[in-house]
């Protein structure tokens, strides 16, 4: 049901740039094409988790919690996935950093400016997509993590539990402080 980048951490891209030039050229071109390869991967598993936070939300409303389950196992994929991305795209970049030692200076943002043609431009749109998604995927978790709390508040009311994990003060020994509860545990 959800779409998986399908290219392998390791996979060398396919030059999409001329060929042609000295041997260095060659290889500094092609370990531009790896690295918006790598980062278009990066974005693909970003939407991806997206997805899965809008999924995840849905569960959470609707307490279907066996449906949680597998979304939220499904978001867990996507993470490891993403990481490992990331981790090439690191690697990638420190043996570019090699010819050029200034990137490895520089945040990615500011490679938009100082690549050439068409790297900067195709480096620029993956960028605004990847940032875009990441800030919504990180709204999306915040409200997700509320949702929960709420869910584990309420269960803790249910119980008559207080609980500082939770936000709920403690009473002395454990014991009631005065929290709402919702059913009298009282025999």
């Amino acid at each position: 049901d959800q779409k998986q980048p399908t290219l392998a951490p390791g996979t060398p891209a396919q030059s999409r740039a001329p060929s042609g030039g000295t041997p260095n050229e060659q290889r500094i071109r092609q370990a531009l094409d790896d690295i918006l390869v790598v980062l278009d991967k990066e974005r693909a598993f970003t939407l991806a988790l997206l997805d899965r936070a809008k999924e995840v939300q849905r569960h959470l409303l609707a307490d279907d919690y066996m449906a949680l389950l597998v979304a939220a196992q499904g978001q867990e994929t996507h993470a490891q996935q993403l990481a490992q991305w990331e981790h090439r795209r690191l690697l990638l970049t420190r043996q570019l950093s090699k010819t050029f030692p200034m990137l490895a200076r520089m945040r990615l943002s500011l490679w938009v400016n100082t690549l050439p043609e068409p790297y900067g431009s195709r480096l620029h749109g993956i960028q605004t997509s990847l940032q875009k998604a990441t800030e919504e995927l990180q709204t999306l978790n915040r409200q997700n993590m509320a949702l929960v709390l709420r869910s584990l508040r309420f269960a803790e009311m249910a119980l008559g539990i207080d609980s500082p994990a939770y936000g709920l003060p403690r009473g002395r020994q454990g014991r009631e402080t005065g929290s709402p509860q919702l059913f009298d545990k009282t025999l």
